[in-house]
This record gives structure tokens, sequence and C-alpha cells, in this order.
């Protein structure tokens, strides 16, 4: 087979729909997970194919609703030996299928998409949307699969100059997209008034008493301990502040998050209401939303989004 980033000598190039491969971990609500499955949906409307590999999660029918694919994989699962056999396996899946271009959605799955690619004649991307994860034990083995990338995608001019700089990548073959929202999805416009009363009475939201929402996993690096803190402040102060985000998978930090709300006498007032499908809904209710993230991301989706709801942001100056 030609090697697919050298066009065949004496014959013009072909124009094929686009077949697009992305890996993610799960598709679970998060930054990382929507911009993975936004991009599936801009492929499909494209005329192309779009297909996640990934653990699964609640994406996954909107993924599907959109005429995107879904293949289930355990990504997580064994070491370099069953990662490498993985990766082999999905490569003949991905040429069995067509599929010419395969992308690592994050650091963790670029070895996985570096060898499928290989087995099934395509390209590979990878994208970096921060760089906190190289902090972790097995980072080491990210940057070699990265580096054989025919373009590495960062998302913030930030990563990219670090991504060239600390890693050595070439500057040529790092090229910066920062993440965006949907504005048809978050558009005050577009959300009626049913909706966010439904929230609401979900909820039990009391009438005229201002909303504080924090819409973040419930994981340490968001910050919550900080939020909750910053609320004993208030005082007396009348307010209902709501954690909304995924459960942690670490139920000991929940513990500490609930022990802290009841320590800091806010037991009522400050409330964990786990994961939301609505939140432009959500938004529309907030009179304030807070991501004081402890961590410091290349892009802060919960902030453009609130933002695009006409809603005031505080944010932490990590």
């Amino acid at each position: 087979m030609n090697n697919p980033s050298e066009p065949s000598k004496g014959n013009p190039p072909v124009c094929q729909p686009l077949a697009v491969c992305q890996i993610v971990p799960r598709l679970d609500e998060g930054g990382v997970e929507r911009n993975a499955v936004d991009v599936a949906v801009a492929v499909v409307k494209a005329g192309g194919r779009a297909l996640i590999v990934s653990e699964g999660g609640r994406l996954v029918p909107e993924l599907l609703r959109s005429g995107g694919e879904h293949l289930e994989m355990k990504l997580a699962t064994g070491g370099t030996l069953a990662r490498h056999w993985l990766g082999f396996k999905l490569g003949r899946i991905l040429r069995q299928d067509g599929f010419t271009l395969v992308h690592a959605f994050t650091l963790a799955t670029t070895a996985l998409g570096a060898t499928a690619a290989r087995r099934a004649g395509a390209r590979m991307v990878a994208t970096c949307h921060g760089l906190v994860q190289q902090e972790q034990g097995d980072s080491r083995n990210w940057w070699k699969p990265v580096a054989s990338a025919m373009r590495v995608i960062a998302a913030s001019d930030h990563v990219a100059a670090r991504l060239v700089n600390e890693h050595g990548l070439d500057a040529d073959r790092v090229v910066t997209i920062p993440p965006g929202i949907n504005l048809a999805r978050f558009n005050p416009a577009a959300v009626k008034a049913d909706r966010f009363i439904k929230l609401a009475q979900r909820w039990l939201l009391p009438d005229g008493v201002p909303l504080i929402l924090m819409p973040s996993r419930l994981v340490r690096d968001k910050g919550h301990l900080g939020l909750i803190e910053a609320l004993t402040h208030l005082e007396n102060q009348p307010f209902i502040c709501l954690l909304a985000g995924d459960e942690t998978v670490d139920d000991g930090y929940r513990a500490e998050v609930e022990a802290a709300i009841t320590a800091k006498g806010l037991a009522g007032k400050v409330r964990l209401v786990g994961y939301c499908e609505d939140m432009p809904a959500a938004y529309m209710l907030a009179d304030v939303v807070v991501t004081p993230d402890v961590v410091s991301g290349a892009f802060n989706r919960v902030g453009a989004e609130a933002l695009a709801m006409g809603r005031p942001v505080i944010v932490s100056d990590s």
C-alpha cells in the first residue's frame, strides 16, 4: 500500500469522503469528550464518516443521533503488550472499514492511535488539550507516539510553545486550534421557559433566592473545597449553591466535600445535585457561575458556555 502521506506519482489525487476515527477514553460529559462529539458532528455534516472509539458514556446516544458511529473498547485494561494488541486489533477494523485518519484525542491515547494508524495505513493526528497530564507517572511513554503524529493540535498558543520548547516537537507540525462551544446549543433564545422551570422544580429551588452554580466534575482539581470556604464569607446573605457534575470515582472526596459543607454550617445552602443533562437551562437559572479550578487548563469551557448564555462568571487565578 502506498504511503498515505505521499500522493501516488503520475496520477492526480483522488478526493475521498473524510473518514475519521477519534479515540477518547470515555464519552461522559466533559470538555474533551464534548469536543470529540462536536468534531464528529461536523465531519458528518460535511459528508464524511465519524467514528469514536471509547469505553462508552452518556454522550454515546447523542453521537449516534447525529449520524456518528461508536465502537466500545476497554482502553484502560492491561499493560503495554495488551495495549499494543488492542491497537493492532483496532487498526485492522479501521483498515477494513476504510478509515483514513486516526485522531488521538488525549495524550493517553496516542500510543494506541499510533499503532492503529500504522496497521490501518492511515494518517494520525494528536491533540494536546493541556499539559497537566504529563505529571502522571507513565507520561514519558506518551511523547514518542505524539512526535510520530502527522500534526499535533495544541489547545492554546501556550500549550503549543511548551510542546516545542519542552518536548522538542517540530514547530512546523504543531498547530494551535482553540476549542470552542456550540453556539446553537448555548443560545439563550433557544431555551424555552419550560426547560428551566422543569429543572428548577427538580432541584427544589426557592423563588427569589440567588443561585450560584458550579458545573464541574466532582474531582479535587476543580476546587469545590475552595468555593465552600469562600461561601462562608457571605455570612447571612441568602443564596443557594449547586455543585452540578459527574460523581467522582473517589468516594472519599465526595465525603470530604459533604463534611466541609456541614462543618462550615452550609447544609441546605450548598447541595450536590450530580450530572445535569440540560446545561443551557441550568445556566439560565443561575445568577452567577463559578469555576474555581485549582489546576489551570488551556480552555475554560464552563466559562465560555456561561458567558454565551449571558451569565457572569467568577474564575480562580490559576
